[in-house]
């Protein structure tokens, strides 16, 4: 499946249904695909790119409450910067893509667009390792929500 493709389902994933916002989400992976490394200044740009049309007062930047996502609490605000730079290490250092993308939706460093941001730094990962794309659909979230369990 092309990226273009896996980047609209993960939009359906969550909702966002708009061809804007595929078109935006494609130009922040060609962004993304041009670092070498994942930073903090990364991660916040991508999250800045994906979510400045829908939600410009979160857009790159970190949450500052505490949030619950069904019933799993993600830690507290205050451990996001420190649990992300432990992240960004755990992917500097190899940590597979899968694990990687399971640890960073844990912390659920933003209060809205963790999934589609995971998501792509995922796909990342597995690009930068001459892997293939791990199929994620929206005919298949259920199945990917059990990754999370």
């Amino acid at each position: 499946m092309e990226i273009s493709e896996l980047l609209r389902e993960s939009n359906l994933i969550e909702g966002v249904k708009s061809k804007r916002e595929d078109s935006q989400c494609l130009k922040v992976w060609e962004w993304l695909t041009e670092q070498r490394i994942l930073t903090n200044s990364v991660v916040l740009e991508v999250h800045r790119g994906i979510m400045d049309n829908l939600w410009p007062e979160i857009a790159g930047r970190y949450r500052q409450e505490n949030v619950q996502v069904g019933g799993y609490v993600a830690p507290h605000f205050s451990n996001v910067t420190f649990l992300m730079n432990l992240w960004l290490t755990d992917v500097i250092d190899g940590e597979a893509p899968k694990p990687s993308h399971i640890a960073f939706e844990k912390i659920h460093p933003f209060r809205d667009g963790n999934g589609r941001a995971g998501r792509m730094f995922m796909w990342w990962q597995e690009y930068k390792l001459g892997q293939s794309f791990t199929e994620i659909t929206f005919a298949q979230r259920y199945s990917y929500y059990n990754w999370f369990e």
